[in-house]
């Protein structure tokens, strides 16, 4: 099921019925939000169901059954943009969008579109610029900010908010009776879905986040030449302690905007952090997470600069940075 996101299920389910798709639209938000499940299901509506005669349903995910449709159909084509998106992918895809159609529509889905290169960049733009019949483009993106403008121009974009706590923690208990424990996760996963299911599924993911937060409190207590000393250790593990630093920090500004309990013992110091700092941090971090995913970043410099750039250190009589 596709948990959450109503308006936007109901916008699509709307637009399909009176035929009046446009060529690409853009979903922004956080990682984790259903935003790919949603664009997915989406797309399968838009190939293989006839608005007029069909139930359209975007509430359920695709089945094991649809998904394989998905993939031996020739009109559809998905990139997940966990690496960065070149311009082999996009040839592709222009490929594809020339091909003859076997059916009424095509649709492509680019995940992640912020780590599209230059080269990549400018021939997606020709493709969006010269559509070919009923084409369809949808595109995700945690950092719209760093989109081609050009590119961004000529979408629709929709807006992806964090899912409530009550949401997710609804969810959760219809997986595990464990009430505390869904709450916890609930909490924990800042509004994303996402989280709160790979928490749930593997503890272990839960333990190293808990774990990179508290390298995120020892750097911040740390003056600027250790934090430096430290990098040469932690640099192996710097990608996954980045994203979690990012939707820590995230669930912070977060409940500093909604005035909502904030799930730290250090609470004073992060209710009484400057929240443009706290914002250029997090712009900073965004930055270089995108950079990481390229191969010829040297991300041990990006890492090193990322800790130089943390926000002031905390207090040295602060507790710990997760309530038990």
């Amino acid at each position: 099921m596709i948990i959450g996101h109503s308006k936007q299920k109901t916008y699509f389910l709307n637009v399909l019925k009176n035929n009046n798709l446009s060529q690409g639209y853009i979903f922004i938000g956080q990682d984790h939000l259903g935003k790919f499940s949603l664009a997915k299901k989406l797309a399968y509506n838009i190939l293989f169901l006839d608005n007029q005669k069909d139930f359209l349903n975007l509430e359920n995910k695709l089945s094991f059954a649809e998904l394989k449709k998905m993939d031996l159909c020739s009109d559809y084509a998905e990139l997940t943009g966990e690496e960065e998106i070149k311009i082999s992918d996009i040839r592709d895809i222009k490929n594809k969008v020339l091909c003859t159609s076997f059916g009424a529509s095509k649709v492509f889905i680019i995940k992640k579109i912020e780590r599209i290169n230059v080269e990549a960049g400018n021939a997606l733009l020709k493709i969006l610029e010269e559509p070919q019949g009923d084409t369809h483009f949808i595109f995700t993106s945690a950092c719209p900010g760093s989109i081609m403008p050009t590119i961004f121009s000529r979408l629709i974009s929709v807006y992806f908010n964090p899912l409530k706590k009550e949401e997710i923690k609804k969810h959760l208990l219809s997986i595990t009776q464990n009430e505390a424990r869904a709450d916890t996760l609930a909490r924990l996963s800042g509004g994303q879905i996402g989280v709160a299911l790979n928490f749930l599924k593997d503890p272990k993911d839960l333990e190293n986040f808990e774990s990179n937060v508290e390298k995120l409190k020892t750097y911040l207590k740390n003056p600027f030449w250790k934090r430096i000393v430290d990098t040469s250790q932690d640099n192996k593990m710097a990608q996954g302690m980045i994203l979690d630093w990012m939707r820590f920090l995230e669930y912070i500004l977060r409940s500093r905007f909604l005035s909502q309990d904030i799930l730290v013992s250090a609470s004073d110091y992060w209710k009484n952090l400057d929240i443009n700092k706290l914002k250029n941090t997090l712009e900073k971090i965004h930055n270089i997470w995108n950079l990481f995913s390229q191969t010829n970043a040297n991300k041990k410099i990006l890492f090193e600069e990322l800790v130089l750039n943390l926000p002031p250190h905390l207090p040295d009589n602060s507790a710990g940075v997760l309530r038990g």
